[in-house]
């Protein structure tokens, strides 16, 4: 899953790499909101209705499984033609919304691109349930080199934009073809939305903490926009405002591959999480303190001088990486209370939010930043607390306690180390 999750985005970086040499700029904007479209109908229910699928899935018997299967793949199927038809009858909406009123005949292409899409992402899903690892490996190669060769010739050919949607959406046929094959081979046909009522109980609430987390990113920025009449601020957070990617890639794979381990047998799931966490730790807190030491000059390499704040936003949320690596939210899952991660993430909201609205005016955009990694903190102590309290779960138990306190003081003093050697303090 580590090794997918980093296909997926080696394979986004090196596509920007090759439009740009390609393609003009207003190009680039339109294949973007491509992309920001489709995840935008997509992100909320993908991820999270895969969650609750690898909850519920590992403890069902044989052959409840493979006709619970069948029922995921019919709802993924379902939710997506009823997304692309969203999309497709308030077209007018979303291009208007976004200033492309002339790229309107994309928006079929792009809800055709969704049918497909959307379930597609249950193929390395069923292949990590069915144990098949090999098959991760060899499915996340193909199906990433497609994607690549569906944008790459069309431009080495010299056709336009919609000879690479056309592309793109041959390359996610065939990735649903690749899941009909699985669905063949390793389900039941049988059509029972009712006995997957615990898997809808699991997904809701994760559906609609998804929508809560993506909101206090929007919140941020018009905070940002509220504080600061600089039309420049705003571009300075929003370069700033981000983690390192390698940190949602690792720490997402862990997540995706443990679950169904940790909802069939939990205590060995704990310490696998607990083993898994601690080696990721091991480089990723002193490779984010070294980016911390020189992201001021790599920013201004990179971007340009003005762009030299935006890294001092950066080092902030690179902190956040000591919460981040903390997973109660698996444990949670496992136990089938994923209705206290939305209770959570509503906290999280509430003291970002209050915390922002309070740090601007003390530290600027800076302030900002922080209140996001306090909230995070916020978050994840709530769920230590909760499976403490009502279920006896000591964090001990999925976390190794010790090293965590000494990885995250080597981030936090090269954090202030940095301010001092780029004249911050």
């Amino acid at each position: 899953m580590q090794y997918f999750n980093l296909l997926r985005f080696g394979t986004t970086i090196l596509l920007m790499i090759i439009l740009a040499k390609f393609l003009p700029q207003e190009d680039i904007a339109v294949y973007e909101m491509f992309w920001f479209t489709a995840s935008m109908l997509s992100f909320f229910w993908v991820a999270s209705s895969i969650n609750a699928a690898l909850t519920y899935l590992p403890k069902l018997n044989e052959q409840e499984s493979k006709k619970a299967l069948f029922n995921i793949f019919l709802f993924f199927t379902v939710v997506s033609i009823v997304m692309s038809g969203i999309l497709y009858l308030s077209a007018g909406w979303f291009t208007q919304t976004f200033g492309m009123e002339e790229e309107l005949p994309y928006i079929p292409l792009l809800c055709l691109f969704l049918v497909f899409q959307s379930p597609s992402w249950l193929v390395q899903i069923f292949y990590l349930l069915l144990k098949k690892y090999k098959e991760i490996f060899v499915y996340g190669t193909i199906a990433f080199s497609l994607q690549l060769v569906a944008v790459l010739v069309p431009l080495l050919m010299g056709w336009g934009l919609e000879e690479i949607f056309v592309g793109l959406i041959l390359m996610s046929a065939v990735k649903f073809v690749w899941l009909l094959v699985l669905i063949f081979r390793h389900t039941t046909f049988s059509i029972d939305f009712q006995m997957l009522a615990p898997f809808y109980a699991l997904a809701l609430p994760l559906v609609l903490k998804a929508f809560l987390n993506r909101g206090y990113e929007s919140i941020d920025g018009l905070i940002v926009n509220s504080y600061f009449q600089d039309e420049s601020a705003f571009a300075v957070f929003r370069y700033g405002a981000r983690e390192m990617p390698y940190v949602a890639l690792f720490i997402g794979a862990i997540v995706t591959a443990l679950l169904p381990k940790m909802a069939s047998n939990l205590e060995v799931g704990m310490e696998n999480l607990k083993k898994q966490t601690f080696n990721l730790s091991k480089w990723m807190f002193p490779l984010s303190a070294i980016f911390m030491l020189v992201s001021p000059w790599i920013f201004e390499w990179a971007f340009s001088p003005e762009f030299r704040d935006s890294a001092y936003v950066f080092n902030v949320y690179l902190l956040m990486l000591s919460s981040r690596i903390l997973l109660p939210q698996t444990v949670v899952m496992a136990k089938e209370k994923s209705y206290f991660l939305l209770f959570s993430a509503a906290i999280e909201i509430i003291v970002n939010v209050s915390l922002s609205l309070i740090f601007v005016h003390v530290f600027g955009l800076l302030g900002i930043a922080f209140a996001s990694v306090i909230a995070f903190y916020v978050n994840k102590i709530n769920q230590m607390v909760y499976l403490k309290t009502k279920h006896g779960i000591s964090p001990h138990k999925y976390i190794s306690v010790r090293p965590h306190f000494a990885f995250s003081a080597l981030l936090y003093g090269s954090f202030v180390l940095s301010l001092f050697l780029h004249g911050q303090v």
